[in-house]
């Protein structure tokens, strides 16, 4: 129980670190449709956070894996809470960017990482059998330049 809780620090602590602006957002663990779809409505709950529904076109930074569940389950999760969706090809300077990571942590835990409107959001989770998400830690929020 120690080592998990030390490993939870060590990646929350280094979640600033690993997240940089690359163009693109970014899954590097094999997620099971259950959870892509469960990832995607917490994407959506945090950028309705951070920026007005109703008022705001976000512009969601492809992932480079085009075989990925979360981008059709995060275009439509956003349309639910009111966002329009920019056209990745040919931005308007209006759009708001919405950059996502999500980095294995461990064999059974993975790192959220959601950068928008000049901050970053960080949450660790857990994946039950069934494919839940399991919040480990606690939604942090910091600054992003």
């Amino acid at each position: 129980m120690r080592a998990a809780a030390l490993a939870m620090v060590a990646a929350l602590a280094l979640a600033g670190c690993a997240a940089s602006p690359s163009g693109s957002s970014f899954i590097g663990t094999n997620l099971p449709a259950p959870s892509s779809q469960a990832v995607a409505v917490q994407v959506a709950a945090i950028v309705a956070h951070a920026l007005p529904p109703d008022h705001t076109t976000v512009l969601i930074e492809p992932v480079s894996d085009s075989r990925s569940a979360i981008m059709p389950a995060l275009t439509t999760d956003l349309r639910k809470w009111g966002f329009g969706i920019g056209n990745i090809k040919s931005p308007a300077p209006s759009d708001q960017p919405v950059t996502f990571y999500i980095t294995p942590s461990g064999s059974s835990a993975f790192l959220l990482r959601v950068i928008v409107a000049g901050s970053i959001y960080t949450r660790l989770y857990g994946v039950s059998d069934a494919g839940a998400l399991l919040p480990m830690s606690a939604l942090t929020v910091g600054v992003f330049s």
